[in-house]
């Protein structure tokens, strides 16, 4: 199962969940055309969106996989999320579970939400969450992160009604718009004609000239 993000949508959130983590990046057009982000002391992320790289992505998992891969619009999940999940249930051929009375909405991971920076370094460090993970019971850790969720939404319900608007300049945005112009293309492409499709369905590499 494969969500998929408006390109710009995805590249102003991870730039943002980049400085939230403690960094200081460059521009956002240099950081997602180039950039490791050290996540831990031994682990690193490389993040290169140039030369088409997300089209090049779905396109590798849709002929690896076909019919056996389920790819839904991110922004349609997070305006009407029962219908993606009762159509990942269908897919994975589960027992029907989510309605209308037990899907939960809240942006609990949105852009514009309350940082805890001190929080966020100590536990991007691996030796500190083996540690937490070796001693907590599962249920102490899932009432942590369940407290740190509410502080959060907290934050976007009263301050920012909005928490996927992010300040990026004019100027920068649409440098950005022309690093994922083809990317941004294709994804609409994807979507045509439904918010959910098999991977078997998308468009191909000749139809997109890739």
């Amino acid at each position: 199962v494969l969500g998929v993000r408006d390109p710009i949508d995805f590249a102003v959130s991870l730039y943002g969940n980049i400085v939230a983590h403690g960094n200081r990046p460059p521009d956002i057009v240099a950081t997602m055309s180039s950039y490791d982000w050290h996540l831990t002391p031994t682990a690193c992320l490389h993040i290169g969106l140039g030369n088409q790289f997300i089209t090049r992505r779905i396109l590798e998992l849709c002929e690896a996989l076909s019919d056996r891969l389920l790819i839904y619009d991110f922004r349609f999940f997070s305006q009407s999320p029962l219908p993606v999940l009762t159509a990942i249930e269908s897919f994975l051929g589960l027992k029907p579970f989510f309605n209308e009375n037990n899907v939960e909405t809240a942006k609990i991971n949105a852009s514009g939400r309350r940082d805890f920076l001190g929080f966020n370094k100590l536990i991007a460090n691996q030796r500190v969450l083996e540690t937490a993970y070796r001693l907590l019971p599962k249920s102490s850790i899932r009432a942590i992160r369940k407290a740190l969720e509410r502080l959060s939404v907290a934050k976007l319900d009263k301050q920012n009604p909005t928490p996927d608007k992010n300040p990026i300049a004019v100027e920068s945005l649409a440098a950005l718009e022309e690093l994922l112009r083809k990317d941004q293309t294709y994804y609409h492409q994807l979507f045509e004609s439904s918010p959910i499709v098999l991977g078997s369905d998308a468009p191909s590499p000749q139809q997109h000239h890739v």
